[in-house]
């Protein structure tokens, strides 16, 4: 094992990855905790439910991201 060796593979590796950063399509590049903060902030927490028909006072359906339920609103 050698200094001029371990340059040598230390810059391989280098290169390497900046390789892969580079010709990578961001659509194939993997998600970070940001990016689902971001798509849960903009899906957002509740959702109109399609298959349910009103209740009895009138209410619409929603299906309640958060608690995973279907809650009833006046909108």
């Amino acid at each position: 094992m050698s200094f001029a060796g371990v340059g040598n593979a230390a810059t391989g590796s280098a290169l390497a990855e900046a390789l892969t950063k580079v010709l990578t399509p961001e659509h194939k590049l993997p998600a970070t905790k940001g990016d689902l903060r971001a798509l849960e902030a903009k899906i957002g927490r509740y959702h109109r439910v399609l298959n349910l028909a009103r209740n009895s006072e009138g209410k619409v359906p929603y299906f309640d991201m958060e608690t995973k339920s279907v809650v009833y609103f006046n909108f």
